[in-house]
């Protein structure tokens, strides 16, 4: 089935022509696990040419949500969308998603998109797993020390079961709420449902400011801007169509800002490296690299081979911060125990 929205000038689209898209970012409504999972099935399906609609009728899912998100899909697909804008439109992709998976279909390498998306995710899946299954300890001792606390005032009839169970549950929601609001506000804020509030511009600041999180969002957004430019590239589409689509990959409004100058550099047959030059979040051993592959004719696979190392040393981190957070907690909870302990103790004297 061909998707008659495609366009048929240029490979290309530009994005301020195209009403579906918002101004600000998407993302997925679907799981991490989930998504790993689809763009693995997608995949296979591609390889054995299976394609289009009849892809994502094959595709076993069990989970009733995502099979009505996926039927929404195909509607789209039915109405000659194409697969990219389809699933963008039904919660099922990303914004960046949906950018990559545009370069597939008009370049013909949707199958290659698949595949990066299935192992995006899919590292990202097991990082999820990897903290869930180590916090799940720490967690089950929290749940434990809140219940066993106050069972001396119910043993001794100073409280009801009501109030034991409000006494020991309270803290258990409050938690529960600040970490999902955590995780959470963030984007409600600056794509989601709080937009309005007008603090998306402060809080995308605060991405490039606050020290460590600077530097692990620069670090990603740029690697993923640089694979989606290796990707274009290595499908053969010009560079002056490949910039500009690249560089709506990028999250963050201010760091993406930075590379209005390259857009113009490029527009004026600048060379990659000289568009890049005075860009903050390329390096200089990046750029160096860059320029090896503009001279000898493989910027492509260049700029592939930075990616698959800068994606390398991303999971380092994410493997690290699965490390380190059932650490922190363990220490969070030592910290509560202990203050419990002295209060009761000081109460009681």
């Amino acid at each position: 089935m061909k998707n008659k929205k495609v366009p048929q000038q240029g490979l290309l689209y530009p994005h301020n022509k195209i009403p579906l898209i918002r101004k600000y970012h998407q993302r997925s409504s679907l799981s991490t696990y989930a998504l790993a999972d689809i763009y693995t099935q997608l995949s296979r399906l591609e390889k054995t040419a299976f394609s289009g609609q009849q892809a994502y009728n094959m595709l076993t899912i069990s989970n009733g949500r995502i099979q009505k998100k996926l039927q929404q899909l195909q509607n789209y697909l039915k109405l000659g969308y194409s697969i990219s804008d389809a699933g963008f439109m039904a919660g099922i992709f990303s914004s960046s998603d949906h950018e990559l998976l545009h370069i597939g279909e008009t370049s013909g390498k949707l199958a290659l998109i698949y595949q990066q998306l299935a192992d995006y995710y899919g590292d990202k899946a097991k990082n999820h797993h990897q903290i869930k299954s180590q916090l799940l300890l720490p967690i089950s001792i929290f749940i434990l020390a809140l219940f066993i606390q106050p069972i001396s005032a119910l043993a001794l009839g100073e409280i009801t079961v009501w109030q034991y169970l409000f006494i020991s549950l309270k803290p258990l929601f409050t938690l529960a709420i600040i970490v999902y609001l955590i995780i959470n506000l963030p984007y409600w804020f600056t794509s989601g449902q709080l937009h309005f509030f007008g603090l998306s511009k402060l809080l995308f600041k605060i991405q490039l400011t606050f020290p460590l999180l600077s530097r692990l969002i620069i670090a990603r957004q740029t690697n993923k801007f640089l694979h989606t430019l290796g990707i274009m590239l290595s499908a053969g589409i010009p560079i002056q169509q490949v910039l500009p689509n690249a560089v709506m990959t990028i999250d963050n409004p201010l760091l993406r800002k930075q590379f209005n100058s390259a857009l113009l550099a490029i527009m004026y047959k600048q060379s990659l490296t000289q568009a890049l030059t005075n860009i903050s979040a390329i390096n200089n051993k990046t750029l160096q690299q860059i320029k090896a592959g503009e001279l000898s004719g493989k910027l492509a696979d260049t700029l592939l081979h930075i990616t698959k190392l800068g994606h390398e040393k991303i999971n380092l981190q994410d493997n690290l911060l699965a490390e380190w957070i059932p650490r922190i907690a363990y220490a969070l909870i030592i910290i509560w125990l202990a203050s419990s302990i002295l209060t009761s103790y000081t109460q009681n004297t």
